[in-house]
Parts: structure tokens; sequence; C-alpha cells
């Protein structure tokens, strides 16, 4: 029986279905058809009066899996119209022994613009001795997810609180307000090393806060060494002539791969020899590679998911690093390909994309992962580069370059300096 022909029977028999990841589906489907998969909404509301129904009256291994049907069917979305039997449903599952079952409600009241439980669940953020920290960044990251201009107070509020100070950083991103970029960088000298790179990614979100940043820079509240090689990449891709004018005179010349990169490689390998990598300091090593390449790479299990995973590739082929830090563009595995995206409102994401269906995609950024409603994206093209301009190791000392290739070459992980 295919669902969209017949609604109303599949909702009837959903709390029968034994098989966990076909009651998902058809709770995923029943959004999907209700909507049109993209298109006009259905005059057709009775759809989810319908499954919400079911969801209140089924035991709770049923529930666990309409819910899970339902955010799948929602992620990324910031605002859905709340079908009338939602608050008497929300009553049942917010009285359910599961703790699953109470998040994964308090999830669909905030998508579904439920006032009383966002008002409860921003007290929770704001008078926190009462809840664990993990139920507080989960309600920031719900309530983060609608953008409400009034919710950034909140988030201002929130730079002063250790817990959720680098979940607040991130969630900036996606507001367009002038008091941003000031505000994070004269907050920046007081951030840890993980809070400073969200600060920096959420700098490169927008022109205006891409500014803000090389101003940052260019007056040193923001050590130019904590800039990586992704950042550079990332304000290029704003396309932007004042941004790439600022980024000149702050930062110099960003030079491609020129003609003489043999003779570059044949430069470096004569200072990379097996007896001066002998005398690398593989934790230092370590130290450049977290602040140049783990917002990309992973290695030893460590770092992003933008590039490949370095641990085991051919990590101790020195001709194999090379190509590939004096050319990163040469050659991009098509599952690595970089998107840039241009939101509605304004803000433009570069990532990866992780997943993607007909009502949004999720983005792997570098340093989140981001779930896009296609309704939101303006412009979307294919980067033919790498995420990592040339120029790393023109950035670097010849001690680091050292103590980078030695690292990468590492058999395993070693600790990070003192």
């Amino acid at each position: 029986m295919a669902l969209s022909r017949n609604v109303r029977k599949a909702i009837e028999i959903l709390p029968q279905v034994q098989i966990p990841l076909v009651r998902q589906y058809m709770a995923r489907r029943v959004v999907a058809t209700r909507e049109g998969d993209g298109a006009s909404p259905a005059s057709s509301a009775w759809m989810l009066e319908e499954l919400l129904k079911a969801l209140a009256a089924a035991n709770d291994s049923v529930r666990v899996d309409i819910l899970r049907g339902l955010k799948e069917a929602y992620r990324g979305r910031r605002t859905v119209a709340a079908p009338a039997a939602w608050r008497n449903t929300f009553t049942i599952l917010a009285a359910s022994e599961n703790s699953q079952i109470r998040e994964d409600a308090k999830e669909l009241g905030v998508i579904y613009g439920d006032r009383m439980l966002m008002s409860l669940l921003e007290d929770s953020l704001l008078h926190p001795p009462q809840v664990d920290v993990a139920h507080r960044r989960r309600a920031l990251e719900l309530l983060a997810a609608k953008r409400e201009p009034a919710f950034l107070q909140t988030l201002y509020a929130l730079l002063q609180d250790a817990d959720l100070r680098a979940d607040a950083i991130r969630a900036l991103a996606a507001y367009d307000d002038s008091e941003i970029p000031p505000r994070l960088v004269a907050f920046y000298p007081q951030l840890n090393l993980t809070e400073r790179q969200d600060a920096i990614q959420t700098l490169t979100a927008r022109p205006t806060f891409a500014l803000a940043l090389l101003d940052g820079i260019d007056k040193g509240f923001i050590p130019r060494q904590e800039v990586s090689a992704l950042v550079i990449r990332q304000l290029q891709a704003l396309a932007d002539e004042h941004v790439n004018e600022r980024l000149a005179k702050v930062w110099g010349t960003i030079r491609r791969a020129s003609a003489d990169k043999q003779a570059k490689a044949e430069q470096l390998k004569s200072q990379l020899t097996a007896d001066d990598l002998k005398t690398a300091d593989l934790p230092h090593g370590r130290a450049v590679f977290a602040k140049n390449c783990a917002n990309c790479h992973r290695l030893f299990d460590e770092g992003g998911r933008l590039a490949p995973d370095l641990t085991g590739g051919q990590r101790k082929n020195l001709d194999y690093v090379l190509d590939n830090v004096l050319d990163p563009s040469a050659i991009v595995p098509r599952e690595y390909k970089v998107s840039v995206l241009r939101l509605a409102d304004g803000r433009i994401v570069q990532g990866v994309i992780a997943e993607e269906t007909p009502l949004g995609l999720v983005v792997q950024t570098a340093n989140e992962s981001l779930p896009v409603p296609t309704a939101e994206i303006e412009a979307r093209k294919e980067s033919p580069l790498s995420m990592m301009p040339e120029g790393l190791f023109d950035r670097l000392s010849a001690d680091e370059i050292r103590d980078l290739v030695a690292y990468l070459a590492s058999p395993q992980q070693v600790p990070l300096p003192k």
C-alpha cells in the first residue's frame, strides 16, 4: 500500500507495525505527503491531526519512532504551524517516564512555536541552578534555530556563561545584527582556544562581520597566528570587494599555486631530510596541526570532517604531503567538494553537503553540522577549490614546517605541549 494513496489507513495501522525504522519512515512520509514533497502544501491538515492523535495514544516504543520521523521531516525548519491537537499531545508526552520522549516533544514543540514551552526553555537558560548543562545546551540549540530577534539578547547574556558561551557564539552567526561583530571582537581576549575558533568562524559568516574580523586582526585584538588558512578561504568565498581589499591590506598577497611549485617542493625536501625530521618537536607539530589543519582534517580520531581523514593516508610520504599542501586544489575527492550557499538572510555558508532531501540539506562546516531548509537558499554553487588555500607553508616558519611534517608522519598520537 502506497502511503500517499491512503494516508488515513497508514496512520491507523502505524502503531501495529513491528519494525521501528518503518514506523519512522511512515511518520516522515505523512509530513512529506501533507506538504507535497516540497511543493505547495496540500489542503490536508487532518493528516497531522490524526498522526498526533496516534502519537498521544501509542505506547512509548512507538512514540519514540513517530517522534524521530517527525523530527527528521522537520529538520532545519524554523517554524511550522502547530496542529490543533498539539497542546493535548504535548501534555501527554511531557508526562512520559521516557526522558527521550520528553526531550523530543520539546523539540517538536519549539518547531510548532509553542510559546508556553519556549518561555520555560528560555527561563532554564537564564536561571540554570536546577537544570543540567546538557539540557540547557539543548534548549539553546532549539531556541536559536528559531532565529527570533528577541532571542539575540539572551545570546548576548550567555556570552557571560562559561557552560554555554561556545554554543551562543556559534548561534550568533545566524543573526544579521551590527552589534554582534564588535561584541565578539571585544570579548575575544577572554575566550579559550575553542571559543576563539568559534568566534572567528562566526565572524566569517557575512561581509560586515568579516570586516570587523580583519579590523580586529589589524589592531591586534585577534592574534594573526590564530587565523588559519581555512579562515582565509572562507573570507575569499564571501566574494565581497571590500572584504577582498581589506584582506589584501591586512593579510598581504594570497597567491595561487604557481609554475614554480616543483622548485618550492625541491627546496622543502632539502630542508626536510630524514636527519632534520629526527630533530622535530612532535608535540609542537601537533599544536601547529591543531591550529592550521584540524578544522578540516581528522588525525588519530581528532579534528574536523570537511576534508579526508589523514590517519590512514600516505602521511609518511613526503612527496605526497608536499603535493597536497602546495597545490591542494589539484585533486579534490567528489565527497569533499565544497559548496558555497548564500542564504536569504545574507549569511554565507561554506562546507561539504552531508545530506540532502527535497526540503533541505545538512552542511558540514568547519565547526558545526548545519541544517539548511531549501526555501532559505538564494544561491548555491560548487567550488572547484579545496577549502585549504595555497600558501599554507608560506605562513609557517622552518621549524613549524619541520615539526608539522614530522607529526603527520607519526605512527601514534603525541601529547600537546604543556
